[in-house]
């Protein structure tokens, strides 16, 4: 475009300025492709702007080179301006996909390991090769307690589903919460029947607190059962609590549906314990009894209660009321 030697108005100015389409078509195609990538769209429709202002001012200068210059210097700032700006882009996408990435394990590790005991979690997760591994533990000295929930069957006789699902989700909220603060690990529950184990991670075990820290959990149960009793005003609810202590066998069952359950006389043994038990009331047997004594002596009293007979054992097993020697 070439600019007479001669005064102009704006208007012939800028219908003259638009003959340079080049120059204002590149600083619409620069704006439109920031507006695709989504940020930093105001920003450059007001640096568009300003080009876009400064050609025209410039466009009434009789000075034909400095126009050309300045354009071309315009075009070239524009342009590595909005490179810098593609790369900037391109390192938050990036982060924030790692960033995404990166959270998604965080969650899915956690998720897991609520699923599983702490040291199957990281044997798992420890396999970047993805080869077979043997989820198969042997333990020695492991506490076992199961708890079952008496007047269920009568209290959904008077209740609808809704309201019985509703009474034992509430119930089971609480007890995983106890489970978790006590350092226990959840193994199932089987209708109104829940059953755990007295350690998460066979990498930091201690037989004598664990078998402590599932009795103070017992207690705790039968605490909960008490308040939510009052709540729903039903008083045949309660809970009879089994604990035993012994030798078990324990593995992840499954392939797709995964689920680490026990097995071994001992497993029978605490569940015996539960139903020859008392309601409102915790037994454990004669050797969760030695290892509470051996390991804090001065926290617990005990009442002979009943003896447990299994096809097992040729003798039978006794069982123990258990007490706080100080009552909170």
């Amino acid at each position: 475009m070439c600019i007479r030697d001669r005064s102009l108005t704006f208007p012939t100015v800028f219908l003259q300025g638009l003959e340079r389409i080049d120059v204002i078509e590149l600083c619409l195609l620069l704006v439109f492709a920031v507006f695709l990538n989504g940020i930093f769209f105001i920003e450059a429709v007001i640096i568009f702007a300003i080009i876009l202002g400064g050609w025209i001012t410039f466009l009434t200068q009789k000075d034909n080179k400095l126009i050309h210059e300045t354009a071309t210097i315009a075009v070239m700032g524009i342009y590595v301006l909005f490179q810098k700006y593609t790369q900037f882009y391109r390192e938050i996408v990036s982060f924030n996909q790692l960033l995404t990435k990166s959270v998604r394990k965080i969650e899915e590790e956690r998720l897991v390991s609520h699923l599983l005991p702490l040291h199957v979690v990281e044997k798992y997760f420890n396999n970047p090769s993805g080869s077979k591994l043997d989820f198969t533990d042997e333990f020695q000295d492991v506490t076992l307690l199961y708890a079952d929930i008496k007047g269920f069957t009568d209290y959904s006789a008077g209740h609808t589903p809704e309201e019985v699902l509703r009474m034992l989700s509430n119930l089971f909220v609480e007890f995983d919460k106890q489970c978790y603060n006590h350092g226990l690990y959840k193994l199932y529950t089987i209708g109104d029947c829940y059953v755990c184990m007295g350690f998460n991670d066979a990498r930091q075990r201690n037989p004598g607190r664990e078998a402590m820290n599932t009795v103070q959990f017992g207690f705790k149960l039968i605490e909960i059962i008490k308040k939510v009793r009052k709540i729903i005003k039903f008083e045949g609810l309660d809970m009879r609590i089994g604990i035993h202590t012994g030798k078990l066998i324990g593995g992840i069952i499954g392939t797709d549906i995964v689920r680490y359950d026990v097995y071994g006389p001992d497993v029978v043994i605490a569940n015996k314990m539960e139903s020859n038990g008392k309601e409102g009331e915790v037994q454990v047997s004669a050797t969760t009894k030695e290892l509470l004594e051996k390991y804090c002596p001065w926290m617990y009293r005990f009442e002979k209660f009943s003896e447990v007979e299994t096809k097992f054992f040729e003798h039978k097993v006794p069982g123990y009321l258990i007490k706080k020697a100080i009552e909170d």
